[in-house]
């Protein structure tokens, strides 16, 4: 590695550390090495190998592109996270894990932005309500496990390494300086739909099938409340518009001083991460033309907000 990209990388971690956080120990846990062998890197006498950037690129989402100098919008690096039967919860774990990273990030700067385009439930969604990250979970393996029988809703067990994390990242997930979501109006019934599918097939009970309405319902009620005050409920702002054409294609954009990130959402539990700074400003100009053919109902549209709280409240019922 040339000393010009150590140099480069060694700026963004002390740009990425925590406030008031040491850069050699935050080095040090990331790669697991010994402090002396940081202080090597850090004097330039020993260059950061490929996998060593790497890990630190993933752990700390610094951006590759710009310090290997992929500045042209047909080059970009992009980080791909498949989840797959043979390491589900343990790659499920690292995306909310990776999420978590990227709230603290944003938490340190009163600015930061976050805007969310979805067509089904994002993590920000399901992770305060365990029947419901439950259920998504369910129906996403019973539809990738191919050529086996149905796995009842019952049989799954999530472990507690996970559900700790879910728990870790509702506390991390609204302190971005403003939240945008933008979201598709079908998108409680495309759940109420699943769940009746599976409902069909015997595989979910009536009383978990309870247990989901009313967490639905909660959410609802939770995601009212947020409209109502065009916050959430430590103060920061949040924005929520209903799409009226609907979109197929999930995406999440992050900003933040010296940060940019863009997820788009793939085959359901799957995405695709950027730090491009042309890709990502393209995806929030996305983002952003949505809002054309959307409602803005947090701080107004009291009618259509009321509307489409109480037909989403009918379809959970009617489940």
């Amino acid at each position: 590695m040339k000393e010009g990209l150590n140099e480069e990388l060694i700026a963004a971690i002390a740009r990425c550390r925590p406030k008031g956080g040491r850069m050699v120990n935050l080095i040090a846990d990331v790669l697991s090495i010994g402090k002396e062998s940081v202080y090597r890197r850090l004097r330039g006498e020993v260059m950061f190998t490929f996998d060593e950037v790497a890990k630190l690129s993933r752990s700390l989402n610094i951006s590759l592109d710009n310090m290997i100098g992929l500045k042209n919008i047909r080059r970009a690096v992009f980080d791909l996270s498949l989840i797959q039967m043979e390491n589900l919860f343990e790659k499920y774990f690292e995306v909310l894990d990776g999420y978590i990273e990227v709230f603290k990030v944003l938490k340190n700067d009163p600015a930061s932005k976050i805007k969310l385009a979805f067509n089904t439930f994002p993590y920000v969604f399901v992770a305060p309500y365990p029947t419901i990250a439950k259920f998504q979970l369910f129906r996403w393996i019973n539809q990738i496990r191919v050529n086996q029988n149905l796995m009842p809703f019952s049989s799954l067990e999530i472990p507690d390494k996970v559900l700790d994390t879910q728990r870790a990242f509702v506390k991390e997930m609204n302190h971005a300086g403003s939240t945008c979501y933008l979201v598709d109006e079908g998108m409680f019934a495309s759940f109420a739909r699943q769940i009746q599918y599976f409902k069909k097939l015997k595989l979910v009970s009536e009383e978990e099938i309870g247990q989901l309405q009313e967490e639905l319902l909660a959410l609802l009620d939770d995601l009212e409340t947020t409209a109502i005050r065009g916050s959430f409920e430590n103060g920061n702002e949040a924005q929520i518009y209903l799409s009226d054409l609907g979109f197929k294609l999930s995406s999440a954009y992050f900003e933040c001083k010296d940060f940019l990130m863009c997820d788009l959402r793939l085959y359901s539990m799957n995405r695709v991460r950027s730090y491009n700074v042309k890709f990502c400003q393209t995806q929030e100009k996305w983002i952003e033309s949505l809002k054309r053919y959307a409602t803005l109902i947090s701080q107004s549209g009291e009618i259509q907000r009321a509307d489409y709280m109480e037909k989403q409240r009918e379809c959970i019922k009617s489940i």
